[in-house]
């Protein structure tokens, strides 16, 4: 699934961007930017190599990863790892620090893995964060998961969510 969106600076000036599946070729370019110029906005919880043995095709983890793309230069990344095909684990989600309109591309970046967790039948969604959970529970709300507990594990903070069974996300009619 593949999505355009257009986005206006509070200057008028528009920047359109492109969120879709990371595909075989695109690791190298993401590598170089997020080394160069990227920004985890989950505070830095997973390091990239970590994430590049992830995608590695011997792996048995099963991942899903989304790029963002403007004017054919990734500027966004953000990778799941799926356990037990219900638990959904968001391990990165990070755009460049000085794209245009990064907010918003933030928030779109984050919905495209609402949307996936949502709509493979994902029931708890666990953000690895260093965050504090007050930081995004109303945002976690809008795309149809509750918060449920806040925790270390390990070396890693959480923060976990389920799945509401009972609407569709508001989020999901806008």
């Amino acid at each position: 699934m593949t999505f355009k969106m257009l986005a206006m600076d509070d200057d008028k000036v528009s920047i359109e961007f492109t969120v879709r599946p990371l595909e075989e070729g695109d690791l190298p370019r993401v590598l170089e930017l997020y080394s160069a110029n990227m920004a985890n906005i989950l505070a830095g919880v997973e390091p990239i190599d970590a994430l590049r043995s992830i995608t590695d095709s011997g792996s048995a983890q099963k991942h899903e990863a989304w790029i963002v793309e403007t004017s054919g230069t990734v500027i966004g990344l953000a990778m799941v790892v799926v356990e037990r095909d219900s638990f959904v684990h968001l391990k990165l989600l990070c755009v460049a620090a000085d794209a245009p309109k990064r907010q918003q591309i933030v928030r779109d970046l984050a919905e495209m893995v609402m949307r996936y967790t949502w709509e493979s039948g994902g029931m708890k969604l666990i953000v690895h964060t260093a965050l504090p959970a007050g930081r995004f529970i109303d945002f976690m709300h809008a795309f149809g998961f509750d918060f449920s507990r806040e925790r270390d594990a390990g070396d890693q903070h959480v923060v976990e969510f389920y799945r509401n069974l009972y609407e569709r996300p508001p989020a999901f009619d806008a």
